[in-house]
């Protein structure tokens, strides 16, 4: 699918609906906020945190776009950054509907797995300091 803003797509929804096309992914701004129905997990490999949003138009399209709630170059660190100003924009945009607690229930997962991950990395790093005495013990015993 070609990069296609959501005032093309509604313009050319009826084209769309003729060739079978009756879903488009939105790649940039703006999104059609107001229509959003769904709120899915896009993927947390690695931690990263994404939603997925899907709204069905008065035009008969069903538009999808992507929303990256960590900071750009987040990816690949091997621990979370999240983007509080996007994250908090997406909760407004999403206004007072069902969606938006959809939203908050995956931020809550999302809290939930990555605190579970900091527990066993945390015990982790209690082992390894507690190794790191129990050496630097070893090391004064010698006297």
């Amino acid at each position: 699918m070609t990069d296609v803003t959501l005032e093309q797509a509604i313009e050319n929804a009826s084209a769309y609906k003729q060739i079978g096309t009756e879903e488009v992914f939105l790649w940039n701004a703006p999104y059609p906020w107001e229509y959003a129905d769904e709120i899915k997990s896009g993927g947390t490999r690695h931690h990263e945190m994404t939603i997925w949003v899907t709204a069905v138009h008065p035009c008969g399209l069903r538009f999808l776009w992507s929303v990256g709630l960590e900071t750009p170059d987040a990816f690949g660190k091997g621990h979370v950054e999240v983007d509080v100003a996007t994250i908090a924009a997406t909760r407004l945009s999403l206004g007072d509907t069902d969606v938006r607690i959809q939203y908050e229930e995956y931020l809550n997962e999302c809290a939930d797995a990555i605190e579970k991950r900091a527990l066993i990395d945390q015990d982790h790093i209690n082992r390894e300091l507690n190794a790191v005495v129990l050496i630097r013990e070893g090391v004064r015993s010698k006297e």
